[in-house]
């Protein structure tokens, strides 16, 4: 979770200090099998952090501005 902030507030400097979280592990596993899911749907893209941030920053943004959110 700190890196996911981190990047927020290093894409979005107006949110640094302004996002908390309880260091608190959710219950549920580290790492699950995901054979099953990648024979049927291929190996997944991966995306950096950081991009996927930006991305989903964009989105909204726009959204934001048709009215739609």
């Amino acid at each position: 979770m700190k890196d996911l902030i981190e990047a927020i507030e290093d894409i979005f400097s107006s949110a640094r200090g302004n996002i908390t979280f309880e260091d608190k592990a959710l219950p549920f596993p580290e790492e699950m099998d995901n054979s099953a899911l990648v024979r049927l749907i291929g190996n997944p893209l991966k995306t950096r952090l950081h991009d996927g941030i930006e991305k989903t920053a964009r989105i909204f943004h726009e959204a934001i501005r048709r009215g739609i959110v």
